[in-house]
């Protein structure tokens, strides 16, 4: 049986990193449009 492991590990750090780019680009989104809106008022 041949030792599949690795491939998941990696497969998940690789969601891992696709999830915690996207957390942070919705962060930074966040952030530009409170300051655009404060920047208005």
């Amino acid at each position: 049986m041949p030792d599949n492991a690795l491939y998941y590990r990696l497969a998940y750090a690789a969601t891992l990193l696709l999830y915690a780019g996207y957390a942070i680009s919705l962060a930074w989104r966040r952030a530009r449009l409170a300051r655009q809106r404060a920047a208005r008022t």
